[in-house]
């Protein structure tokens, strides 16, 4: 009787295990997809920005080359705290 239990139970899990861990990856994919779109969409942004908005005839990219560098810095930053708490 206890053998049909432990058999009944484990094929309990394998039933439910396989739909849980496609959820998770599902989710996964969705989030690290959100966030590239995020920072893509960012990076057109501040690029824009940057390379349209004049400050005593340069533009701030140029008058300020800094800025592009801690945009670039802050990118690579999030980037790692994404791969961090990836689950695969």
């Amino acid at each position: 009787m206890d053998a049909r239990w432990a058999e009944a139970w484990e094929s309990y899990q394998a039933a439910i295990e396989a739909p849980w861990n496609e959820f998770l990856s599902n989710a996964e994919d969705l989030f690290l997809e959100r966030h590239h779109t995020n920072w893509q969409t960012n990076e057109e942004v501040f690029n824009f920005i940057t390379a349209n908005t004049y400050v005593d005839g340069k533009s701030i990219a140029e008058k300020f080359p800094k800025s592009v560098e801690w945009f670039a810095k802050v990118k690579e930053q999030a980037d790692a705290k994404s791969e961090e708490f990836s689950l695969s």
